[in-house]
């Protein structure tokens, strides 16, 4: 079966919800990817290195190195609401509006300091559907993350220098 949770989805949804909540927020040299599963980082923003081949060919001159937004690969399931989705979507876009990973400068020191995620996306009009996604995730997450990724033992093993 062929996700429909691919590449060009999760851009659409980017775009959307650019267009819908931040049309305020200046737009540079933004690229979005699925990264790697995890249990408790559910989305990143990170600003690429110089060097890196696969995403030099968005550093174009003028708008400097770009900003990857980059989001846990278990969403890709379509029994996830794509709310969830939107709303880390949103609070990763939330800390490039506030220069955190971005070349906008940089309005507070640290980015989760006095809950500012979480008013600048009521500001936005995202409350409603920000509660919804809290109350998901603390109900369905965990469940969720253990069925596909579930822990193993924590195994010693023996070298000829003792254990490591």
């Amino acid at each position: 079966m062929i996700s429909i949770r691919d590449d060009n989805w999760l851009e659409g949804r980017l775009e959307n919800i650019w267009r819908a909540f931040f049309n305020d927020i200046p737009k540079s040299n933004v690229a979005i990817k699925w990264g790697r599963r995890a249990r408790n980082r559910l989305g990143s923003i990170s600003r690429q290195k110089a060097g890196n081949s696969f995403w030099s060919y968005l550093a174009i001159a003028d708008e400097g190195t770009p900003t990857i937004i980059t989001i846990n690969s278990l969403f890709k399931a379509e029994q996830i609401p794509s709310y969830v989705v939107d709303m880390v979507i949103a609070h990763e876009v939330c800390h490039y509006a506030h220069g955190f990973n971005s070349p906008l400068p940089q309005r507070f020191d640290t980015p989760h300091a006095h809950g500012i995620i979480a008013k600048e996306m009521i500001e936005r009009g995202l409350g409603t559907t920000l509660k919804m996604q809290k109350k998901w995730i603390k109900e369905n997450w965990f469940t969720y993350v253990n069925q596909i990724l579930p822990r193993r033992k924590r195994t010693f093993r023996r070298s000829r220098f003792g254990f490591w």
